[in-house]
């Protein structure tokens, strides 16, 4: 069903009794979310496009590209190999140019009480909670780190980093701000620097290079689950403690997006080494998605 969102944006919930899954995008409306049924297998995919074609196209864009893709064509062919990778290629096949434009990537796969597997690119991030308790799902990957740093070296990938900041929420009602930094990479279509927060993601004419990531959990039958993917307009405005409203089996993603945007639109208690500076608001709002499945 569809519906208007707090009066400013469509939210689109599609619900049955163990999926669940919300959007409320801003103009831009990069965020993707889906759930794929092949056979016992059960996919989710969890998808945030950013920025917009450098060179000209002759096509729709990447990310429009993306959001209407024959998923399930695609993953019913997937074996073992990184669905990720596999999707690389496919971009590329399909575009001359994808500089400027990107997005982040986390695909699912459930086999039915035997495992879960989850490949990722980006911070399109997914938490998998065993009986209530944290247990993985994706990692966030950062240049910062040795492994990270070391896969640059090796692919002879060329950057520069610009130092940033980021909100980062202390309480329900506080936010601080960290230390954060941008990419600048020159692709190969374009002079133009491309400008991203993240170091793995698809697009930019592959020049953020390939990835292995994947982690896989047995399914224990006699414990119960739950899947929460979401993009970064969720994790951003979200902390560790607030964990306890993941798992809230009462809560379906409407839920978990309308917590994120009412905290997007708040006044927050500005907090800077331990003082609180007064009220402040965050900047514009980024799309939000979240999918919710229970085992």
């Amino acid at each position: 069903m569809a519906a208007i969102y707090s009066g400013k944006s469509l939210i689109e919930v599609f619900e049955d009794e163990r999926y669940s899954s919300a959007i409320c995008p801003t103009t831009s409306d990069q965020d993707y979310i889906n759930k794929v049924t092949i056979g016992d297998i059960t996919w989710l995919i969890v998808m945030d496009g950013h920025g917009h074609h450098f060179e000209q196209v002759d096509k729709e864009d990447l990310v429009t590209w993306l959001k209407n893709y024959d998923w399930m064509q695609f993953l019913n062919n997937i074996d073992e190999e990184n669905p990720v990778n596999k999707l690389e290629d496919e971009i590329e096949k399909n575009y001359d140019s994808t500089s400027g434009i990107g997005a982040t990537l986390t695909l699912v796969r459930i086999r039915e009480n035997k495992t879960i597997t989850v490949w990722w690119r980006g911070d399109s991030y997914v938490k998998i909670f065993e009986d209530d308790e944290f247990v993985g799902g994706s990692e966030l990957i950062s240049i910062t780190m040795e492994k990270e740093k070391n896969r640059f070296k090796k692919e002879k990938i060329k950057y520069t980093l610009e130092k940033s900041w980021k909100p980062k929420v202390l309480s329900e009602t506080e936010i601080t701000m960290e230390p954060s930094f941008y990419i600048n990479m020159t692709t190969k279509t374009s002079k133009l620097a491309n400008k991203i927060n993240m170091s793995q993601c698809l697009g930019h004419d592959g020049i953020c290079g390939k990835s292995d990531n994947r982690n896989d959990y047995i399914l224990d039958p006699n414990k119960n689950y739950r899947i929460v993917g979401a993009s970064d307009g969720l994790w951003d405005v979200l902390m560790e403690k607030d964990n306890q409203h993941l798992i809230n089996r009462n809560n379906n993603a409407k839920d978990l997006v309308d917590m994120a945007y009412q905290r997007w639109e708040q006044d927050w208690n500005y907090v800077w080494r331990g003082r609180s500076m007064g009220k402040q608001k965050l900047d514009r709002r980024d799309d939000i998605c979240c999918l919710v499945y229970d085992l």
